[in-house]
């Protein structure tokens, strides 16, 4: 089944129900499917940057810091989709929620972080 729309497909954090700084959505970085383009190069780059200023960073804050910061910090294009919540969801949304369950949706992977 397709679950991927761009080059980078990142997990949502859907328990949260609003945005987080400049971003359209706060994503959780324990899933990620990348394929090896320049935007996704770059974008992972500056997420290791980040982790590297700041050792006790996250790595989940570093991937969010580095979309908030994106159109900022660069003038090169960064195309990525979330994932469906209700198809790939973190612990939270799959065990507390049940967004996935109450949709009747089959799941492709939990990151069980909950």
């Amino acid at each position: 089944r397709e679950v991927v729309g761009s080059p980078l497909n990142l997990m949502s954090d859907a328990h949260f129900d609003y945005s987080m700084g400049g971003t359209q959505t706060f994503v959780n970085s324990g899933f990620a499917y990348m394929a090896p383009e320049t935007g996704t190069i770059s974008f992972m780059r500056e997420v290791v940057k980040l982790l590297a200023s700041r050792p006790d960073k996250m790595d989940q804050d570093a991937y969010n810091t580095a979309l908030s910061n994106w159109k900022r910090r660069t003038d090169e294009p960064l195309t990525f989709s979330v994932m469906d919540p209700a198809t790939v969801s973190c612990g939270w949304v799959y065990f507390m929620r049940r967004l996935g369950q109450r949709e009747g949706r089959d799941m492709i992977a939990v990151h069980n972080n909950w």
